[in-house]
């Protein structure tokens, strides 16, 4: 089950932590500010393609944005960056390759 609450203060939390303002998260995924602001204070509760929205803008996985654990989430994500940044230029291109095609063949089977 889709635990509103929490997928909220995760957002805002996540979204703190990445140091990303409100208004930069909403314009990357795609929503008014407002409604992001109103998920992350909790007075309305996302949509599931909203918050898989705000999920891709932020760069997560879903269930990272479900995790009770907001410690957990980030110390993976500040080891994930770590690893990124120790990445050469050529490495750093391949992965963004692997992405970029991993993301078409999302959208494709999801179009299906």
């Amino acid at each position: 089950m889709f635990d509103y609450k929490n997928f909220g203060l995760s957002v805002r939390e996540l979204r703190e932590h990445m140091g990303v303002n409100i208004e930069k998260l909403a314009e990357k995924a795609g929503i008014e500010y407002a409604t992001l602001q109103r998920i992350e204070t909790l007075i309305d509760k996302a949509s599931y393609k909203t918050a898989i929205s705000i999920c891709n803008a932020l760069e997560v996985c879903f269930s990272d944005c479900l995790s009770e654990d907001l410690d957990y989430r980030k110390i993976k994500l500040t080891q994930f960056k770590n690893r990124l940044g120790a990445l050469s230029d050529i490495q750093k291109k391949q992965l963004l390759e692997i992405i970029k095609l991993t993301n078409s063949l999302q959208v494709e089977s999801d179009g299906k």
